[in-house]
């Protein structure tokens, strides 16, 4: 009994510590000086002006923006803008990729992975048909939720709290990202070319 009181609370600690990690990074993300350097035009132009370098600054931007909380939209949009469609679908698709489950990672890291199964605590019946059929079958259920949230931070901080493998997030995510990538970049394209 001591040994799940001890587990109980190291996992209250590690969600304290998520819940103040995300909220400080909310908060970051929503003040006005740092929105202002996310806005789309804004990180166009810089990258634009950095020359060769602004590739790799578009990939920084885009990796801090999603542990910001910035919505990965902005940032297919601004391939979009910057280096066309095909390029803006190529850095788009590969940095959300590989954005989505850095902040995975990080969020593991922070909060564990209290939702697993085995986890000390009770779940809502809901909770747990959901997180049932995650665990039967990850990579399917992962890409269905990219491709109806995309590179929704939130949705990275639910997935981070469950026991999903990184290898089947990592694989969901990429075959997840890939038509709803396309389509927003040829949205953009579309009507602001």
């Amino acid at each position: 009994m001591i040994a799940d009181g001890q587990s109980r609370r190291k996992t209250y600690l590690r969600l304290g510590g998520l819940l103040l990690f995300v909220a400080v990074v909310v908060v970051i993300g929503l003040s006005p000086k740092v929105r202002a350097q996310f806005e789309a035009e804004n990180l166009r132009t810089i990258i634009e002006a950095a020359g060769a370098w602004g590739f790799l600054l578009y990939i920084v931007a885009f990796l801090v923006g999603l542990v910001l909380y910035i919505p990965g939209i902005v940032f297919v949009g601004v391939g979009v803008f910057a280096w066309g469609p095909w390029v803006g679908i190529a850095l788009g698709y590969g940095t959300g990729v590989l954005g989505v489950t850095a902040h995975f990672s990080l969020l593991r890291l922070i909060g564990g992975s209290p939702l697993a199964a085995g986890a000390p605590g009770r779940r809502w019946y809901w909770v747990q048909r959901v997180l049932d059929d995650l665990e039967a079958h990850p990579v399917r259920s992962v890409a269905i939720l990219r491709v109806i949230g995309f590179m929704s931070p939130p949705l990275n901080t639910a997935l981070a709290l469950t026991g999903l493998k990184a290898r089947d997030h990592f694989l969901g995510t990429a075959l997840g990202l890939v038509f709803p990538v396309i389509i927003a970049a040829g949205l953009f394209d579309w009507l602001f070319s």
